[in-house]
Formats: C-alpha cells, sequence, structure tokens
C-alpha cells in the first residue's frame, strides 16, 4: 500500500506540474497542490446534489488526473478499467463522505488506489466500438452533445446511430480522434 501511495503522490505531483523526482515533493513528503484539488470533500459533497459547474469541473479533473495516472504509472493502461463517469463520481462521493475535511487532491489518490488492483496493464488489441458507460452517463453525454448542437435525437441513454454520429461531429469539430464512441479524451473535452 505505501508503495502505491508513493505512486500516487509521485502522479500528483507530475498532474500539478511539479518535477516528479525522488519522492515528488520536499524532504518532509509536502507538495503544492493547484486548482479544485485544494477544495475540501465536504464542499464536493454540498455541490454535488446540484449537478452544477463545480461538480463538473470536480469530475473533469478527477478524469484528468486518473488520465495522468495511466501516463505515469507503470504497468498501467487504464485505471479505472472501463468505470463509468457515474461510477468515478460514486467512487469520489463515497470517499468524501466519509473524509469531509479532506482536500479533493487526496480523494482523487484515494480513488486510485482503490481502482488500481482492478486496472488494464497493456492496450487492449482492438479500439472499442460500444462504450463503456451506463445509460445513466450516456444520457448526460447526449444532453451535453444536445447543448452544443450535435445531438438531436431522444436524450434516452442507448447508444445508437444518431449519438455515434454526434459523437464524431463533436470529436472533429474540437479536434480530437475520431472514435464515435465516448473515450476518456472526449468526454474530458465534452464536460469542460
Amino acid at each position: 500500500m505505501a508503495a502505491l501511495l508513493r505512486r500516487a503522490c509521485v502522479l500528483l505531483a507530475a498532474c500539478l506540474g511539479f518535477s516528479a523526482t525522488a519522492g515528488a515533493a520536499d524532504p518532509h513528503g509536502n507538495f503544492a497542490v493547484r486548482g479544485v484539488g485544494l477544495e475540501t470533500c465536504g464542499t464536493f459533497t454540498a455541490e454535488r446534489p446540484k449537478q452544477a459547474a463545480f461538480h463538473q469541473l470536480t469530475l473533469s479533473w478527477l478524469n484528468g488526473y486518473l488520465s495522468a495516472y495511466n501516463q505515469i504509472a507503470p504497468d498501467t493502461y487504464d485505471v479505472t478499467a472501463a468505470a463509468s463517469l457515474d461510477n468515478l463520481d460514486a467512487r469520489l462521493a463515497d470517499y468524501c463522505a466519509a473524509n469531509p475535511d479532506q482536500s479533493l487532491a487526496f480523494a482523487a489518490i484515494a480513488v486510485a488506489s482503490v481502482l488500481d488492483p482492478a486496472r488494464i496493464k497493456a492496450r487492449p488489441g482492438a479500439p472499442a466500438t460500444e462504450p463503456q458507460v451506463d445509460s445513466g452517463t450516456l444520457q448526460r453525454i447526449q444532453q451535453a452533445l444536445k447543448a452544443r448542437g450535435h445531438y438531436t435525437g431522444t436524450v434516452d441513454g442507448k447508444f445508437g446511430p444518431g449519438t455515434r454520429s454526434a459523437l464524431e461531429a463533436f470529436q472533429r469539430d474540437a479536434g480530437l480522434p475520431v472514435t464515435r464512441v465516448p473515450d476518456a479524451l472526449t468526454l474530458a473535452r465534452l464536460f469542460q
């Protein structure tokens, strides 16, 4: 567990723009945190039911943290192992409910440490053709695509041709790789 926490601290330092040198902190294990990571779990817990900008910003920040974890952590292709955004939100909410005074930076470390044992260690052979998200997340994706003018169908949480075409249009407009699925990069940009 200590090695995992050390790896998470190295990653956190790297995500925040600090050198990932031995210890990734000062000699006492201290390091600076910026942005949403400075907020407390209590703030997240209070704002989460509103599904407002702070909640979405926090989930985007968590996705960024986990994406950097994927890049830096040894033997890691995807620490989320295809967990949906709703699942990540629930994990963060559970941790924050139990630790309201903890910073979101350390909550992200805790979420990553829980996810790490089930991580995907190597890139799968073929690209995904169907999304690995639940219907609630898919509804939020459809709503976001509709708000941006890319989706005209019913917000039903079903992955059909209309959703696939809307994702393709959004990815092209945003200058993203066109995968036609709600991959991590697309979701991060969509929920900015």
